[in-house]
């Protein structure tokens, strides 16, 4: 009875060295990365404050806001059915693409009254997640800039 149970001890402890050493080898490039102490994008001194500047005095005027052109736009993206991210970039009539198309020609039509002012930016980049199933798949972003005067 002795040698069975010297023999099954020997063998768990020869398991539990195997699957030290295989922990082992899976932990290997993990713990030989770095640590880097600043972001690379990061100034050496730290962050920069932010300016903060004082939020504008009263109210927006509701004479000021175009409720028509504000709803029609809201009907031009419902009327594109989806716009989910990973819908179709290249359909004119459905998916994100479309939506991407009525919000940078309604940011066009402000831009033409700022006097050229307005500066309408369409930023393309590839971007993966679980939803991409871990696939590169591209995305788009719409703006608008607005130069201030403040040097």
């Amino acid at each position: 009875m002795k040698t069975i149970y010297t023999g099954i001890r020997e063998t768990f402890w020869k398991w539990c060295a195997l699957a030290a050493f295989s922990v082992g080898l899976l932990a290997g490039p993990a713990s030989a990365q770095r640590s880097i102490p600043n972001d690379p994008a990061e100034p050496p001194n730290g962050r920069t404050k932010p300016k903060l500047i004082p939020r504008p005095g009263g109210a927006i005027s509701r004479q000021s806001v175009d409720e028509k052109a504000m709803r029609a736009l809201i009907h031009q993206l419902v009327a594109c059915g989806t716009r989910l991210s990973i819908s179709s970039w290249t359909d004119p009539k459905r998916g994100v693409g479309c939506g991407r198309d009525q919000v940078a020609a309604r940011l066009n039509e402000i831009a033409k009254d700022s006097g050229g002012r307005l500066e309408v930016v369409v930023d393309k980049f590839e971007a993966s997640s679980k939803r991409t199933g871990g696939n590169s798949a591209p995305m788009e972003n719409v703006y608008a800039i607005l130069p201030g005067s403040d040097p």
